[in-house]
């Protein structure tokens, strides 16, 4: 059980922190709208999945999606804001998504 807070923890913050990534960019106008907008859609979507995972165990695929759709679109607003991939920043997700997906299925 101390998993599942441990993954639901990195869950809520790091969908948190994605909404308020797209709302700043979205009203910065420095990304695409939809980018944004999709920054904020899956990061709501992720800590309302985890929350009910317990219950639905199946949600975790929802989850898998949301994180894939983050990683896409952080990839995406790299090259709109740096021209570039930030590799370290996108490692550093992806192990995070990683231990994530890891905990919830322990």
């Amino acid at each position: 059980m101390i998993f599942i807070w441990i993954a639901n923890t990195i869950a809520f913050v790091y969908g948190m922190m994605s909404v308020i990534a797209g709302i700043v960019q979205f009203n910065k106008k420095e990304i695409p709208r939809w980018s944004a907008l999709g920054f904020v859609l899956a990061g709501l979507i992720l800590p309302i999945s985890a929350l009910y995972i317990v219950k639905i165990p199946n949600l975790i695929f929802v989850i898998i999606v949301c994180l894939l759709v983050l990683h896409i679109l952080a990839i995406i607003n790299g090259f709109y804001l740096h021209g570039k991939l930030n590799i370290r920043h996108h490692i550093f997700r992806f192990t995070l998504s990683m231990l994530m997906i890891l905990f919830y299925i322990l």
